[in-house]
């Protein structure tokens, strides 16, 4: 009896072992597709903050920011005492940074993958924003905290 003669439901055995790679090949196809699925994801993640840092929104902000450097703090009250629309823009980069805290903190980025993208900005605006950082500590204890980890040397 030759391996043509041998029949498994109603295949031959050369049609059985083929059929068997071919599941085992869309087994091993979903598996990786499922392992590298978060890792696409992440990488889309990180060019959507990417995207939305060099955003004309976000340049205009970071244009502001800058034109009032020193005197940043003093415009953010002003502003925040007027209920004015400048108010937002001109804590539009620190929130950013401080989402880019919360998302370390909670693991969804690493510190590391931040400061690769972001480290010569976050030195730059901290600096900016610490007169106002700590200011403010004394009456919102963590404001602005997961910005400063990230401002922070390991």
């Amino acid at each position: 009896m030759g391996c043509e003669e041998l029949r498994i439901g109603g295949m031959s055995l050369f049609e059985f072992i083929t059929l068997i790679i071919i599941f085992a090949g869309l087994v091993i196809a979903c598996i990786q597709l499922m392992w590298q699925q978060p890792k696409r994801r992440h990488t889309g993640f990180l060019l959507d903050l990417m995207q939305t840092w060099r955003s004309d929104s976000f340049v205009e902000a970071r244009r502001i920011v800058n034109q009032y450097a020193e005197n940043l703090e003093e415009a953010i009250e002003k502003y925040d005492k007027e209920n004015e629309l400048e108010y937002y823009t001109l804590i539009k980069v620190a929130n950013f940074f401080e989402d880019l805290g919360t998302l370390v903190r909670r693991g969804e980025l690493t510190k590391q993958e931040i400061r690769d993208y972001f480290s010569e900005s976050i030195e730059h605006y901290y600096h900016l924003y610490s007169k106002y950082i700590e200011r403010h500590r004394k009456n919102i204890l963590n404001l602005y905290k997961g910005f400063e980890d990230l401002a922070k040397e390991d």
